[in-house]
């Protein structure tokens, strides 16, 4: 489980997390209007816990991942 941090958003990734919708509702941040991205990069969270549980991801490949992931969620949110 890792908790990368980003302009202030800190979202947990891994297995048995709560959905990355309800960590940003807890932070006080939603969708703006286009709650279908937040699927996707839900999608892309469980593919990379996926990838790492089926040993075809080590762990600082997960890593890089999910950094990236945080990069590409913290653009769509400073978009608007």
């Amino acid at each position: 489980m890792e908790k990368p941090q980003k302009s202030g958003i800190e979202l947990v990734f891994g297995a048995l997390v709560p959905d990355l919708d309800e960590q940003l509702k807890n932070q006080g941040i939603t969708a703006l209007g286009r709650p279908q991205f937040i699927t996707e990069f839900q999608n892309d969270a469980d593919a990379i816990t996926r990838l790492g549980l089926r040993g075809l991801l080590v762990d600082s490949e997960k890593e890089k991942a999910r950094k990236r992931l945080l990069g590409k969620i913290v653009e769509y949110l400073e978009k608007g």
